[in-house]
């Protein structure tokens, strides 16, 4: 997992686009592999995008999760705070998404709507969200290997 380089305006409109950025910072630093933002909408949850099999790491190498139960279960042994380029990211908070704020399924910039954001140097909300901030903001992703 990790946190990326650059930030992204919450009006990207679909699930599919924030994958592509996810992909394409990966492949620029030259991971191999298929990645997707861990981020959900009003219609899909993020556990429905995404496919954990075994341990998750961070950029760094350490565990995250063990499985995927104590994955889901949203409590991090070790945060995933560095970007794909192994370095500390430019917004260590990042849009996670949910069922009631995804800044109407990420097809809005308003600073009047919210968005869930997770911080992700925090062990116990970074991966669901700690709140939600205004959709005016740009922020990070979480992004997964598959």
């Amino acid at each position: 997992v990790f946190v990326s380089s650059e930030t992204f305006s919450s009006g990207f409109s679909n699930l599919s686009i924030a994958d592509g950025f996810c992909q394409s910072l990966a492949d620029g630093a030259g991971l191999s592999g298929t990645w997707k933002a861990l981020i959900s909408n009003g219609r899909q949850s993020v556990q429905d995008r995404v496919v954990i099999r075994g341990e998750v790491v961070n950029m760094s190498g350490q565990t995250i999760a063990e499985n995927p139960q104590d994955f889901w279960g949203g409590m991090a042994i070790n945060p995933p705070d560095l970007s794909e380029l192994g370095q500390p990211p430019s917004d260590a908070v990042a849009w996670v998404g949910g069922h009631q704020y995804h800044c109407q399924d990420w097809d809005v910039v308003n600073p009047s709507i919210g968005g869930a954001q997770a911080l992700t140097t925090n062990p116990s909300a970074w991966l669901y969200g700690s709140g939600h901030g205004p959709c005016s903001l740009s922020r990070s992703f979480l992004c997964i290997s598959q």
